[in-house]
């Protein structure tokens, strides 16, 4: 879960297309975090921008939210889960005590989107 799910499966592509774990273009859309900067820190060619551009060729997009209709016919995505957070404004009575009893938590998770252009795979129609 999180930073070695996201990492790993960027690192598949990475291995699949270029035969080395670090060497694909990466671009994080909108991502200030540094974790994720961070996590992501061992690939070369790692960028960040606010915003996609409409003729972007990047080959893995990680953004949180959708990409625009005219991108989603070039990129493939997948969702991964980055945070989980216990949400203390939602507990109320009855979760503090399934908290004492069985650690069991209302939470909030932040999901990321990992978007790779689909001619980097086997059999797409671009390829």
């Amino acid at each position: 879960m999180g930073a070695q799910a996201l990492v790993s499966s960027v690192e598949d592509i990475s291995l699949y297309t270029h035969g080395l774990v670090d060497a694909i273009d990466v671009k994080l859309i909108g991502q200030t975090d540094p974790a994720l900067q961070w996590a992501l820190r061992e690939f070369a060619d790692l960028k960040s921008d606010s915003v996609i551009g409409s003729d972007d060729t990047t080959s893995v997009l990680i953004s949180d939210s959708d990409l625009s209709p005219s991108l989603n016919s070039i990129y493939r995505g997948q969702s991964i889960q980055w945070k989980s957070q216990i949400d203390f404004s939602q507990m109320d009575g009855f979760d503090w005590i399934k908290w004492f009893d069985m650690r069991d938590v209302p939470e909030t998770n932040q999901n990321l989107l990992l978007w790779a252009r689909n001619d980097l795979f086997k059999g797409s129609s671009q390829n």
